[in-house]
């Protein structure tokens, strides 16, 4: 019995954590920057290029080619791919495209 309770405590742990993870959305992105753009691992300038406080935008590195910037977008569920479309928008924006996701999206 003593060995039940603490698998038990265990699934109830695992399903809320698969549920807080199912509550947003994912993206990698390749995004290609104007070359203005100075600091492109900036905060203000991620936020900014977000466009929307419900979302975050964070650098994660250079591509391969040094061209691009690899970058996760995360935002309420169901709701990257409407907020990718906004962000194509931007001025500093030359082209983005989606290398990974969680499904969320």
């Amino acid at each position: 019995m003593m060995i039940r309770i603490p698998l038990f405590i265990a699934a109830i742990v695992l399903s809320h954590l698969a549920a807080a993870q199912a509550t947003k959305c994912t993206l990698q992105l390749s995004v290609e920057l104007t070359p203005d753009v100075e600091n492109p691992r900036d905060p203000a300038f991620l936020s900014t290029l977000a466009g929307n406080p419900a979302y975050s935008l964070v650098f994660i590195r250079k591509s391969d080619d040094g061209d691009r910037e690899v970058l996760q977008l995360s935002g309420p569920p169901g709701t990257c791919r409407d907020q990718l479309e906004f962000m194509k928008q931007n001025s500093h924006v030359i082209n983005i495209e989606v290398i990974g996701g969680d499904g969320q999206a």
